[in-house]
């Protein structure tokens, strides 16, 4: 008798296996166990049937052997009738896109995207093609399947944008428009939309750029912003990574908001005008958690500032190329630095000699 059970159990166990395999999908897990309950009802009345029909004419089987032939019956049964009836009603859309975690695109996050979208007015590589309406449930609707978009798996709130060009912003495939409608993103962590022409008709930074408290990673690098740097990025209390390089007609006059970055690694302001801002030294001597500083081509006059405690322990890299110190290269503060790996170079040829014998010795 158990052999007879064995063989059926094995056999039910192995054809729901496959059965499983074949209905991968969720749409199809979702139709299946939707109609288990009618299949359930005829299974019943199916195995009923049987039952008294296999007692009627097999009184010479062995109760064993009939309850076995019963069993296959009935799985076979049970399984055509779900094929047929999952081929019946096809598969609804499932109430959420994300068909691996869950989760759906925040629908007011959705509109600041589009509204984003609707400040481009230039977009020759398509970046922003799969960013439409679409179908109510479907995968075109869920802005976290859009390129360039992440979305938290556990909320579903956007929390990473990459629109950054893969190449310079003059190669004719760079976003063209203006940075506007991303202030509901309030859990966006990482926002990068370097090498895109998205200076808008003012030039300026955008200061609502300061208004994202979860944000972690900003790049604006390549875009050709003009006007000062806004003193509203030292509201990005949880920023480690800021590069605004590139922007040849950007400056600013005060750096004192950099100190209210404590987690900053990474700090580019590449080609910002700088030349009003005497104290930087002190100010970058503020950030300790600061791994990567490039101040070059910024228009700086002196470095050589007496700092009597250096806090940039952690400052790996160092670049303060193309600014014309006017004084001796050995009386500049960072000479105490340790920890720096790459020596810096100077377009004058005295100081880079200077600067270069002083580094080997």
């Amino acid at each position: 008798m158990f052999l007879y059970f064995g063989l059926a159990s094995g056999f039910m166990a192995g054809l729901w296996v496959v059965f499983c395999v074949l209905l991968f999908k969720r749409m199809w897990r979702i139709t299946c166990f939707r109609i288990f309950d009618e299949i359930c009802d005829k299974v019943h009345g199916f195995v009923s049937v049987t039952w008294l029909s296999t007692n009627k004419q097999t009184k010479t089987m062995h109760g064993p052997a009939a309850a076995f032939v019963l069993l296959v019956a009935a799985t076979t049964c049970s399984y055509l009738l779900v094929i047929t009836q999952a081929l019946r009603h096809p598969p609804q859309p499932p109430a959420v896109a994300h068909a691996s975690d869950g989760v759906i695109c925040r629908p007011h996050e959705k509109d600041a995207l589009l509204a984003f979208k609707q400040g481009i007015t230039s977009d020759p590589a398509g970046v922003l093609a799969s960013w439409r309406q679409g179908v109510p449930g479907q995968e075109e609707d869920d802005c976290c399947h859009w390129r360039g978009v992440r979305c938290s798996n556990r909320t579903g709130y956007v929390i990473k944008l990459r629109l950054g060009s893969s190449a310079n912003n003059y190669d004719g495939y760079a976003l063209v428009g203006q940075i506007s409608s991303l202030l509901s993103l309030d859990q966006l962590e990482y926002l990068d939309l370097s090498m895109n022409n998205l200076e808008g008709s003012t030039g300026d930074i955008p200061e609502f750029l300061g208004s994202f408290k979860s944000l972690k990673y900003l790049n604006l690098s390549g875009i050709p912003f003009s006007g000062r740097v806004p003193a509203h990025l030292g509201n990005l209390s949880k920023l480690q990574y800021l590069d605004i390089s590139g922007a040849d007609g950007t400056v600013s006059v005060d750096l004192s908001w950099l100190t209210r970055l404590q987690f900053l690694e990474h700090l580019n302001l590449k080609t910002v005008n700088l030349s009003k801002v005497a104290d930087w030294p002190y100010v970058v001597n503020m950030i300790p958690s600061l791994k990567f500083l490039d101040l070059s081509d910024c228009l700086l006059a002196t470095a050589n500032q007496s700092i009597q405690h250096h806090n940039l322990t952690n400052l790996e890299w160092l670049d303060l190329s193309g600014n014309y110190f006017h004084h001796q290269i050995a009386s500049c503060w960072f000479w105490n630095l340790t920890n720096l790996k790459y020596p810096l170079a100077f377009h004058s040829p005295a100081c880079t000699a200077n600067f270069l014998s002083h580094w080997e010795a």
